[in-house]
């Protein structure tokens, strides 16, 4: 009927009745375990070569460029595509200068001939 044997329940009861009334400190006692785990883990840890730290560096201030300077990349690059429609539209308009101003120059050379 019951899954526990007689001793799990003998070694429970003890356990049961001192973690409720004493959650809290159980509790703070496993968050000072695990602070201490963490601070021995940091501790035991090499510290970084002097070419890591500076590899790590630079990748942190290019990143931090990359972000900085993303608008101003963006605005930029706008620029150049408005400014590379107006080159496209005043060519076409040269184009069509250029071949009325020949036109016309044809037209006075036969005028001039006859």
């Amino acid at each position: 009927m019951n899954e526990f044997s007689h001793s799990d329940m003998e070694y429970g009861n003890p356990v049961a009745k001192s973690a409720r009334p004493n959650a809290g400190t159980n509790l703070l006692i496993a968050l000072g375990v695990g602070l201490i785990v963490a601070a021995l883990v940091q501790a035991l840890r090499p510290a970084p070569k002097p070419q890591q730290r500076l590899a790590r560096l630079l990748e942190d201030m290019e990143e931090n460029l990359r972000e900085v300077s993303a608008p101003a990349l963006n605005r930029v690059g706008s620029f150049a595509t408005e400014g590379a429609e107006a080159l496209t539209g005043s060519l076409h308009r040269g184009e069509a200068q250029v071949e009325k101003f020949l036109r016309n120059a044809a037209k006075r050379l036969r005028r001039f001939g006859s």
